[in-house]
């Protein structure tokens, strides 16, 4: 899948942090209780999880790929997704989802994952089919912080 040139900026632009040379790997997650919920009534994700650089390598080999969930208040348990790839920009990884084709920024902060899309990105059942949500940031446009879970592989979900 490809960036465009000027969304390709755009993101570039957007992106706060800088990954060290390499693409990130393993398995980077984020839950909200329901009191933190509560503290963000706009906000319809309740967990979000990246899977960086694990599984098979698609065949243009990109910079960084690999697979981003999540769970939504409206669809409860039942985790959405949608595969991805990405380019290095220098200051994070531009993204691009299969599903819809939205882009969206990868940056490290620390020892944990930022997950910015900016213009939201559709995550759907398996082959993009069936339910589906958009992740968007909240009301006050902060991404998402994930942190790095202990083993490389995320647990089964």
């Amino acid at each position: 899948m490809r960036i465009g040139g000027f969304a390709l900026a755009v993101i570039a632009m957007a992106a706060t942090g800088a990954l060290a040379g390499n693409a990130p790997k393993g398995c980077y997650e984020k839950s909200w209780n329901k009191w933190e919920l509560k503290k963000l009534p706009l906000q319809k994700v309740t967990a979000l999880r990246l899977e960086a650089n694990l599984g098979a390598i698609p065949e243009n080999k990109p910079q960084a790929y690999g697979r981003l969930m999540a769970r939504f208040r409206e669809t409860g348990e039942a985790w959405l997704e949608t595969a991805y790839e990405c380019s290095n920009t220098g200051a994070g990884f531009a993204c691009a989802s299969y599903c819809d084709g939205s882009v969206f920024v990868l940056s490290s902060v620390g020892g944990s994952l930022q997950v910015m899309p900016p213009n939201g990105v559709l995550l759907a059942g398996p082959d993009c089919k069936g339910s589906s949500a958009t992740l968007k940031m909240n009301a006050d446009q902060q991404p998402f912080l994930l942190a790095r879970r202990g083993g490389k592989a995320c647990p089964a979900r």
